[in-house]
């Protein structure tokens, strides 16, 4: 019987290694048959994969699309462009927008607005506020509404930020309780947000404006400390635990330890902690600033031997695009923190495990396998099954390349590894079958309308609409 498409010549890779081989997909937009090389498919398109490695397409677990809200920015139609041309197929975008997805009406109305731009498969977190965790809050039934809704997991912060209230300890060991009801992971941003506090204050009063006081205001400590006690304040709850973004190799292994106990917790990195260091805010300003700070080159080579051992979960973009006015504020103190990534994380995370050793199927595994599993969309995303989606890139591995702005799809066009040599490059991303970015000489194009993503609810990755 013939299928609608074969990608042919290429060499697979999962999570378990990589073996040439071919696929096709059905008329669902569904992975029919994994074959050996030898076999050749009949398809009524045939796409040749020759010298490229097939690997499932990136499930980013931590975006910012700002969309609504602050879409000058981003929003869902360049955000999910950005992704496309990065090998991205699913993108589960986080709740820091306005208004805040903390109740039933914002969160529908957020998934409206998405699924009228994005070019790839999408995913709703939701906000934790005081509002919707307090049992005295106005809002206190809205979080199983939310789970309803299709929410894959719930947010908070225990330090400010501009967008969403942070929750204090209190707040915080009830939201655990109260999500982890639910059956749905809560991620946390844990930093100090009492020693940040006292530490900004003293050393803006000084006078200090340099980039490395934004660093010196969040010392390591405060993230190992606030890792430290999410997992005190959660133990005995059903909570499933995600710690986003470490950038400290000892939180690291904190979350390590707690998974060992039987605890169900995760950790994440992103790119950024793992290629750039405090030097880069030097030389970048604004462009570097991020929560957490970039750290030493201490701290990167030992996300990068935990990340070898295991002990980090997942990967992902942290993607937090600002406008070019936002991060040129006169007081460094006044800059939002975020560092656009989408686009680039692949290439990255390819280039640097090929120059370390590390084997690709690592890559796998942190970028799409371990993602799908955590949000509850495995293994319909994040993995080459009979059965799954076909999200596939095609990546070429030996393209050497130099990173610019301007290949960025973002609205702002601007990256803090702007210059960097990669060695790997995305020629085609494929969502449900459909390919919806090609590179080419005259440089990549999206070949989707807004709107072709569809929003997906955990539970095997089923989309809206369906049983």
């Amino acid at each position: 019987m013939q299928s609608r498409l074969a990608i042919t010549g290429g060499v697979l890779v999962t999570e378990h290694g990589a073996v040439p081989g071919n696929l096709t997909v059905d008329e669902s937009g569904r992975i029919s048959a994994v074959l050996a090389e030898a076999v050749i498919p009949d398809a009524a398109e045939v796409v040749d994969a020759t010298g490229l490695l097939v690997l499932p397409g990136v499930v980013d677990g931590h975006s910012h699309l700002n969309d609504p809200g602050y879409t000058d920015s981003e929003d869902f139609y360049t955000g999910t462009c950005g992704a496309a041309a990065g090998g991205v197929t699913t993108v589960i975008e986080h709740p820091l927008t306005d208004p805040l997805p903390d109740s039933l009406d914002v969160f529908l109305a957020k998934r409206e607005i998405a699924g009228a731009k994005a070019v790839v498969d999408y995913a709703l977190w939701a906000a934790l506020t005081p509002d919707n965790v307090s049992y005295q809050g106005v809002k206190t039934r809205e979080l199983a509404r939310l789970a309803g809704a299709g929410a894959v997991a719930f947010k908070g912060f225990m330090t400010f930020t501009w967008e969403i209230p942070r929750l204090d300890d209190g707040l915080l060991m009830v939201a655990f309780r109260r999500v982890g009801e639910l059956g749905l992971p809560i991620g946390v941003h844990s930093e100090n947000g009492e020693v940040i506090r006292y530490l900004s204050e003293h050393l803006r009063a000084s006078g200090r404006e340099d980039p490395l006081s934004h660093g010196e205001a969040r010392p390591e400590i405060t993230e190992r400390e606030a890792v430290a006690r999410v997992l005190e304040l959660s133990r005995g709850s059903e909570a499933r635990v995600h710690l986003v973004h470490l950038s400290v190799p000892e939180a690291v292994d904190l979350v390590a330890r707690a998974r060992f106990e039987g605890r169900t917790v995760s950790a994440e990195t992103c790119p950024h902690y793992l290629t750039l260091t405090e030097e880069a805010l030097t030389r970048l300003g604004p462009y570097a600033k991020c929560n957490p700070p970039l750290r030493s080159s201490r701290c990167v080579e030992g996300m990068w031997q935990r990340l070898s051992l295991g002990r980090i979960d997942s990967v992902g973009s942290d993607h937090g695009p600002f406008t070019r006015q936002e991060k040129e504020r006169d007081s460094f103190w006044d800059v939002p923190a975020g560092v656009t990534g989408i686009q680039v994380m692949l290439p990255l995370m390819v280039t640097e495990c090929l120059r370390r050793g590390i084997p690709l199927e690592s890559v796998v595994r942190l970028c799409s396998s371990n993602p799908a599993r955590l949000f509850g969309l495995y293994p319909r995303k994040g993995v080459l099954a009979p059965g799954s989606d076909a999200d596939l890139v095609l990546l070429d591995p030996r393209e050497q390349w130099e990173l610019t702005s301007g290949e960025l799809f973002a609205k702002e066009k601007w990256t803090p590894h702007e210059g960097w040599r990669l060695t790997a490059r995305v020629r085609r991303t494929i969502v449900r079958g459909q390919t919806v970015y090609v590179d080419g000489p005259g440089g990549g194009r999206i070949c989707v309308e807004p709107g072709y993503g569809r929003f997906l609810r955990p539970g095997a990755g089923r989309e809206e609409g369906s049983a």
